[in-house]
């Protein structure tokens, strides 16, 4: 039985970039497109947007169980709280939203984040937890996951709760 921590996380400013699609694609895109503006602020203005202590996000705002694979929206994000860095093209600024989440720990490669999303609805269904209307969030430990055996890969998944 999955135990998560209940936490209250604080709002943080990010870069990101979304793309629509099928999660295992749209992901991917969007994170190859965040990357290449990162690679152009690292040549332009000789700053690293990947920097130790910049933290990483995925955002899914949609249930891939309940909406069509060509309508998922995927958001890539990396903190950054940095005025002097300005967003353009595809990558925009926002905050993500702080309050209260549900907290679960994941390892292993993010092909098996889904059936990990499986036993949290089975959580969340016998908590009896209302869907929020703030998105889920993972957020990837590993600096340069390339670089990790995809069955070492950490991320920590925060569920909502209103």
């Amino acid at each position: 039985m999955l135990t998560p921590r209940i936490m209250e996380l604080e709002p943080i400013d990010v870069l990101y970039v979304r793309k629509t699609g099928d999660y295992i694609f749209s992901c991917q895109e969007a994170w190859e497109t965040l990357m290449r503006f990162s690679d152009m602020q690292m040549t332009k203005l000789n700053k690293d947007l990947l920097e130790k202590g910049v933290m990483r996000f995925g955002i899914g705002h949609d249930n891939p169980n309940v909406v069509a694979a060509n309508k998922l929206r995927c958001d890539a994000c990396i903190s950054c709280d940095d005025e002097t860095i300005k967003p353009s093209g595809e990558v925009l600024k926002k905050v993500i939203e702080g309050g209260k989440y549900a907290r679960f720990f994941h390892v292993g490669p993010y092909e098996r984040l889904r059936s990990m999303y499986d036993e949290i609805a089975d959580w969340t269904s016998m908590q009896n937890l209302e869907p929020s209307t703030r998105p889920r969030i993972e957020k990837y430990l590993d600096l340069d996951p390339s670089k990790v055996n995809p069955e070492n890969l950490k991320t920590e998944i925060y569920i909502p709760i209103d």
